[in-house]
C-alpha cells in the first residue's frame, strides 16, 4: 500500500515558501531601522512557525486521508453487497469479493474483463440499453438481467448503476432477484392457468347458459303441453260423461227398446193369437155363410115349392 513521507513533504513546502518569500521582499529592506527588522523577523518566525503547524495538519490530514482510503478499500473488496465499476467501454475495473463469488471467477481474472459477456443473450438487449443511458443521462438508472452461471441455472439480478463525477466510469450495485423472477413467473404461470379456467368456466357458463335457456324453452314447451294435456283431459272427462251419460241413457233406451220389444213379442203373440182367433171366426162366419147360403137354399127351394103348390 501506497504511503506518503510527511518530512520530505515539509522540506519541499519549505523550499517553495522560502522562493516565494525572496520574490516577496521589499525593495527597501536594506534601509529599514534595527528596529523594524527585529519587528520583521518576529512576525516572519510567528508565520514561520503558523506554516509549520499547518503543514503538521495537512500531512497528518494527509495519513488519516490514506487510513481512511485503505479502510474504504478493504470495505469496498469485502462488502456483503455485489459492487461493480465499469470502464465506458463496459469492462470491469473494480470488483467485490463478493462480485467475483456471484460471476464465478477469480478478482484477478476479472479486471479488463468484458461485464456484457456474462449476461445471457435473452437479456444482453436489456443491459445494453441500460448502459447507454447511464452515459447519456448521467441518472440513476436500473435494469434486470440475468447472468450466466456455470452449472446453467438461472440466475437473475437487478442492476441499479450511476456515473461517476469524472463521466468516465459506471458505479453498479447487483442485488440477486432469482427467487423474486422464478415467484413472478410461477405467478404469471399460475395467472394464464387461473385465466385458462376463468375462460373454460366462462364457456361452460355459456354452454350452461344456453342450455338453460333450451331447458327453459323445453320447460315452457312442457308446461304448454300440460296445459293443452289439462284441457284435452278435462275434454277427455267432459266427453266421458256425455258418453257415460249418453250410455245411461242408451242403457235406458235399450231397456225402453227391449221393454217395447217385449210388449211388441206380446202384441204380436196376441195378434197371433187374435188373427187365429180372426181366422176362426172367418172360418165360422165363412161356415154359417155356407150353411146360411144352404140355408137360404132350401128356403128359396121351399118358398118356390111354396109358390108352386098354390
Amino acid at each position: 500500500m501506497m504511503r506518503y513521507d510527511s518530512k520530505a513533504d515539509a522540506q519541499i513546502l519549505r523550499k517553495k515558501a522560502e522562493k516565494f518569500h525572496k520574490k516577496q521582499l521589499p525593495k527597501t529592506w536594506s534601509i529599514l531601522s534595527e528596529a523594524d527588522s527585529l519587528k520583521l523577523i518576529q512576525e516572519l518566525e510567528v508565520h514561520q512557525i503558523e506554516l509549520e503547524m499547518q503543514n503538521e495538519e495537512l500531512v497528518l490530514a494527509k495519513e488519516q486521508a490514506v487510513i481512511a482510503t485503505d479502510r474504504y478499500i478493504e470495505l469496498y473488496d469485502f462488502a456483503p453487497a455485489v459492487y461493480i465499476t465499469l470502464s465506458s467501454t463496459g469492462q470491469i475495473s473494480r470488483i467485490t469479493q463478493r462480485g467475483s463469488k456471484l460471476l464465478g471467477k477469480e478478482r484477478t481474472k476479472l479486471f479488463y474483463f468484458d461485464f456484457e459477456s456474462f449476461v445471457t443473450t435473452e437479456t444482453k438487449h436489456v443491459f445494453k440499453e441500460f448502459f447507454k443511458r447511464i452515459f447519456e443521462s448521467g441518472m440513476h438508472e436500473t435494469c434486470d438481467v440475468a447472468l450466466i452461471t456455470s452449472d446453467n441455472s438461472p440466475l437473475y439480478v437487478q442492476i441499479d448503476g450511476i456515473i461517476s463525477e469524472n463521466g468516465k466510469q459506471c458505479y453498479m450495485s447487483l442485488l440477486e432477484i432469482t427467487e423474486r423472477i422464478l415467484a413472478e413467473r410461477a405467478l404469471v404461470i399460475a395467472n394464464k392457468e387461473l385465466a385458462f379456467q376463468n375462460q373454460e368456466k366462462e364457456k361452460r357458463a355459456q354452454e350452461l347458459a344456453e342450455a338453460n335457456k333450451v331447458l327453459a324453452m323445453h320447460i315452457v314447451e312442457k308446461e304448454k303441453r300440460a296445459a293443452e294435456l289439462i284441457i284435452a283431459n278435462k275434454e277427455l272427462a267432459y266427453q266421458n260423461q256425455e258418453k257415460e251419460k249418453r250410455a245411461a241413457e242408451l242403457i235406458i233406451a235399450n231397456k225402453e227398446l227391449a221393454f217395447q220389444n217385449e210388449e211388441k213379442e206380446k202384441r204380436a203373440a196376441e195378434l197371433i193369437i187374435a188373427n187365429k182367433e180372426l181366422a176362426f171366426q172367418n172360418r165360422e162366419k165363412e161356415k154359417r155363410a155356407q150353411e146360411l147360403i144352404l140355408i137360404n137354399e132350401e128356403l128359396s127351394k121351399h118358398i118356390e115349392e111354396k109358390e108352386r103348390g098354390r
